[in-house]
């Protein structure tokens, strides 16, 4: 290459997939229920109506599986690695794996296939997301470092707080913040040759304990937050 050691990896993705079944959750049933055009809709049917007093029935939503007309997906994933001998004992190694989200649309409706959801910067698809890491060998010694970018995420639907497809936000004062804020996320790594066979290794994850934005608990879409907090580890690899 033009640099030894550099490897560059950069590929254009555009994906789009007819009659799909998605797994979605409970706030996007509500949501799509309400966006569709009429109340006679896979979404509405999976809400059961307050009973005659008023309460919610016993089993309010059901949580399933749904058909989707299409979704599409359009983006870059970059590959970025460097990996250099310095001296007869020490090495680097870098690396940067990121994606840039150019489009993600679902088509939910099968009665009106053509009725697009924006899904581009919503809670789960940031339009950026990256990790970088760091290693520096010595010998039987490695020192690692990864920090991992989570951009910024909408706080509810798309279209609740922007204009979107010509058409103004729907509920823009839904909230006072409109994006949950981007994210990093640092580690530290380091292990040990003791011989061929045995590598004893540690390290921290989420070195500054943080938490997931706004009270999010890091399960369904939110699940791209770390829900842990800072975690330490140590272990043995054996080669048999």
């Amino acid at each position: 290459s033009f640099i030894p050691g550099l490897a560059i990896t950069a590929d254009y993705y555009d994906i789009k997939i007819s009659n799909v079944i998605a797994a979605v959750g409970a706030q996007t049933i509500l949501d799509a229920c309400y966006d569709a055009a009429s109340l006679d809709n896979q979404f509405c049917g999976l809400i059961n109506p307050r009973q005659s007093s008023g309460e919610f029935a016993q089993t309010a939503l059901l949580q399933s599986t749904v058909n989707f007309a299409a979704l599409r997906a359009k983006g870059i994933d970059v590959d970025v690695s460097y990996n250099r001998r310095i001296f007869a004992d020490d090495k680097i190694a870098l690396r940067f794996v990121g994606t840039w989200v150019r489009d993600r649309t679902d088509y939910p409706y099968l009665d009106n296939p053509g009725q697009k959801e924006r899904v581009k910067g919503e809670l789960g698809d940031p339009v950026y997301n990256f990790n970088v890491s760091a290693d520096y060998t010595h010998g039987p010694v490695t020192l690692g470092y990864q920090l991992r970018y989570v951009g910024r995420q909408s706080i509810t639907d798309w279209e609740a707080q922007h204009d979107t497809n010509g058409v103004a936000a729907l509920d823009p004062y839904y909230a006072d913040r409109v994006y949950y804020p981007s994210v990093v996320y640092h580690a530290l790594r380091a292990s040990v040759d003791v011989d061929k066979r045995f590598t004893f290794y540690g390290g921290v994850d989420n070195l500054t304990d943080k938490k997931p934005p706004y009270g999010l608990l890091g399960n369904g879409a939110d699940a791209i937050f770390d829900n842990v907090g800072r975690f330490m580890y140590v272990g043995a690899r054996v080669k048999l």
